[in-house]
């Protein structure tokens, strides 16, 4: 399903930069941050929710929200979460399958070791879908 089917309609997209340094916590937070914020200025009246790719852009998109006083209007989503308390959620989020990804890598593996290089392809496997569940304190 498409996501217009539910009334959404998709705005720009942020593209953060692959980086590298020796302290990349806080290059990275620093520098993605300020794009994040740039993004938010000039989509805020259209963005009703921003799904991002990794969890640590997440916490970032949220603190900027946060400091904008948007974090309540603008959801934010992502791919695996990081889990501190089991079964209380900050995010609603994509879990990836990591016993599937690792099944399937070491039979891809084994194949090879045994000299059966089989055709290549693609492995495609579900992610699990997490909604947000939070404590009565926020």
């Amino acid at each position: 399903q498409g996501i217009s089917e539910y009334g959404m309609t998709p705005v720009g997209k942020c593209s953060l930069p692959y980086i590298t340094y020796d302290n990349p916590v806080e290059v990275r937070g620093e520098i993605y941050r300020k794009q994040i914020a740039e993004y938010v200025e000039r989509y805020s009246k259209e963005l009703e929710g921003i799904v991002c790719g990794e969890y640590s852009v997440a916490m970032e998109t949220e603190a900027v929200l946060e400091a904008k006083a948007l974090k309540g209007r603008i959801e934010v989503c992502c791919m695996d979460e990081n889990h501190i308390v089991s079964g209380q959620y900050k995010l609603t989020h994509i879990r990836q399958d990591e016993q599937k990804i690792a099944q399937c890598a070491m039979e891809r593996m084994l194949d090879k070791l045994i000299g059966n290089t089989g055709e290549e392809k693609d492995y495609l496997i579900p992610g699990i879908f997490m909604e947000k569940i939070i404590s009565e304190k926020e």
